[in-house]
């Protein structure tokens, strides 16, 4: 999913209803566990995503209060952000 700006609890919830509710659509994965591994941000920890993980027997594990090591894409986006950074100075 391509999200242009940032996300919220709406587009956060909009995403993972229609990640889970595919998985829970393949066949034999009615009752298989899902676990959901998220950092700490508040729209992770919002009433409506925990409702909407129970919802679909889906098990959340917050990692670590501060943990960047825990999620390597942190890396990637540190990286790119300063491409486009460079970029758009460079377009001025």
């Amino acid at each position: 999913m391509l999200v242009e700006g940032g996300v919220d609890v709406s587009v956060f919830q909009h995403f993972l209803h229609q990640t889970l509710k595919h998985l829970r659509s393949q066949p034999g994965h009615e009752l298989r566990p899902i676990v959901l591994v998220m950092d700490n941000a508040s729209i992770h920890q919002h009433v409506d995503i925990v409702s909407l993980a129970a919802h679909y027997h889906a098990f959340i594990l917050f990692t670590a209060q501060y943990s960047p090591w825990l999620n390597p894409v942190e890396g990637f986006f540190w990286k790119l952000k300063q491409q486009l950074q460079r970029k758009d100075t460079a377009l001025r």
